[in-house]
């Protein structure tokens, strides 16, 4: 059973402002974690959240396996930065 794929709003704009081909390469990424989402390339930071490379870019999202949900958390180009702040699930 496939799970739901939940963008928010702050997220769903970071990826509007990236260009075309690196859209397309994080937008098959994220839709293949409807049907897996701990796929072998994966990252479990703690908890439940996971994060997964694409080039530079770092998908960071929590699996709700009760809920059927793969919530992204944030998508951003790698730098010293990029796990700061995250939440705690």
């Amino acid at each position: 059973m496939a799970y739901s794929i939940d963008v928010p709003p702050r997220v769903e704009h970071a990826l509007d402002e990236l260009d075309g081909s690196t859209y397309r390469r994080i937008r098959k990424v994220v839709d293949a974690l409807g049907q897996d989402p701990r796929p072998p390339r994966c990252k479990k930071l703690g908890g439940s959240i996971y994060r997964i490379r694409v080039g530079d870019w770092r998908v960071i999202y929590a699996v709700f396996d009760d809920m059927r949900l793969v919530q992204l958390i944030r998508v951003v180009r790698r730098s010293e930065r990029t796990y700061k702040g995250l939440p705690r699930a």
